[in-house]
């Protein structure tokens, strides 16, 4: 019941923002959400794992990183803490504290700063993205905002800049390679029917089971990209992959609803990059869906942070007399996902808080 009290009370916070009191609002918003997934204890899968991490990171880093195939981040921000504070517990409790204030910053002041409508990436963000992000996969959660950050330098050019942030997306999460490889292909502005090409592509990779690494030669040209795949695969905390689930079915409906939109809304400032990016994100999940069911679920996972500032754009699709039926479409769609997240799929425990216990 407290993920529906809070997703219905920051919600409607965020539809005031929407009319007044943005910057207030935001910031309450970031303070809020930081306590709820900085505090949490022992509700989701990776609490665990990311608890030993920062319990055990006081040996040297390289033999911290020999033992341990993760970033550089999980290792430098609880040692950062020790030059504060004795108690492990503290050190543990501020690093999660910490990873949660930046994966939420980092999208709040991107809708902040860049989304046409802020209740409506309010609610797309924190229906899954917060859900999963900022309470479990917390060092994707930290890359997706960042790289949220870096596409409006994208989107305008600035690819220097945009370079910069993604460098430091890597600091947090290794699959943030996958930022550079969109870099580099909006850069190509490759005709947007090549990308619907690709999708139809790998529905038919996924139905005919093709092995896409084999398919192209990559496990024998990058056998180290063979090796990192098998690694997901054989280290996931317990994860089942459905392929077919809520969030993938949503992705992929709502690419065919602006894809059909797709004239009337290509002059709107930003959309191009950012529709193109999530109709990678579907090509990505589904070709390697068969051959590496973590890792596209992961990468698609990641990419999804442009849904907060893309979906909003539907209403650009409608008439003005009719922009309520986008409103519509969209709450109901994610308030089904924050549904199945919180009720359906048992990805959670009853929530608890070390800022609250006795």
């Amino acid at each position: 019941m407290i993920y529906y009290i809070l997703f219905l009370t920051t919600s409607l916070l965020a539809l005031l923002g929407n009319y007044q009191l943005k910057k207030v609002i935001i910031v309450i918003l970031i303070i809020v959400l930081t306590l709820f997934a900085g505090t949490r204890l022992y509700i989701d899968k990776d609490f665990p794992m990311y608890r030993n991490f920062f319990r055990f990171s006081d040996v040297s880093y390289a033999k911290f990183a020999a033992n341990n195939m993760v970033e550089p981040c999980i290792y430098v921000i609880p040692n950062f803490f020790k030059l504060f504070f004795d108690s492990r517990t503290q050190i543990i409790n501020s690093s999660f504290m910490c990873f949660a204030f930046l994966g939420v910053t980092t999208k709040l002041y991107a809708i902040y700063k860049y989304s046409n409508n802020i209740f409506l990436s309010f609610i797309i963000y924190f229906s899954f993205l917060f859900l999963m992000m900022e309470m479990t996969t917390i060092r994707a959660g930290v890359a997706g905002g960042i790289f949220l950050l870096s596409l409006p330098f994208m989107i305008n050019g600035l690819y220097k800049k945009s370079i910069v942030l993604m460098a430091i997306a890597l600091f947090f999460h290794t699959s943030s390679i996958l930022f550079f490889m969109i870099l580099i292909l909006i850069r190509q502005k490759i005709n947007i029917k090549y990308y619907y090409y690709a999708l139809l592509g790998s529905f038919v990779i996924i139905i005919a089971k093709i092995n896409i690494l084999k398919l192209l030669f990559l496990d024998r040209i990058f056998p180290k990209i063979k090796l990192y795949l098998e690694f997901l695969e054989n280290n996931s905390v317990d994860e089942e992959v459905n392929l077919f689930g809520f969030r993938v079915l949503l992705a992929t409906f709502m690419a065919i609803i602006l894809g059909i939109n797709y004239n009337k809304l290509k002059n709107i400032k930003g959309f191009e990059v950012l529709y193109r990016i999530h109709l990678f994100s579907l090509v990505l999940y589904f070709s390697f869906s068969v051959t590496a069911a973590v890792f596209s679920i992961r990468s698609f996972e990641l990419l999804s942070v442009v849904q907060i500032l893309l979906f909003p754009m539907l209403l650009y699709a409608f008439p003005y007399k009719f922009k309520y039926l986008a409103w519509i479409m969209l709450l109901i769609l994610y308030s089904a996902q924050i549904f199945i997240m919180v009720d359906i799929s048992e990805l959670y425990e009853p929530y608890k808080s070390w800022l609250f216990s006795n």
